[in-house]
């Protein structure tokens, strides 16, 4: 990717389970959120959490992440590693 950036990411999250009172989520998406924990463990390649995700963004601009494109279980690993992160959603 050619931007005046030092580094560029994309994110390819699947579903993301919105959080708990999250206002302005989609309807389908909070029913289909109460079935995440049986997605998790069948499709863990396609799930994932908006915290998750958030906290993989913030990861991934401060420590950086040797691929471009970000995939859910990148995002998982992000979002999971302790290497320094100091970075986190309260």
């Amino acid at each position: 990717m050619k931007l005046p950036f030092k580094r560029v990411y994309a994110f390819r999250p699947g579903f993301i389970k919105p959080t708990k009172g999250l206002r302005n989520a989609y309807f389908l998406s909070k029913l289909i959120g109460v079935m995440y924990p049986l997605w998790k463990v069948l499709f863990p390649k396609y799930v994932c959490t908006s915290e998750d995700l958030g906290l993989a963004m913030i990861r991934a601009a401060t420590e950086g992440y040797p691929k471009q494109v970000v995939e859910n279980i990148d995002i998982a690993q992000l979002a999971h590693s302790t290497s320094g992160g100091s970075a986190k959603l309260s």
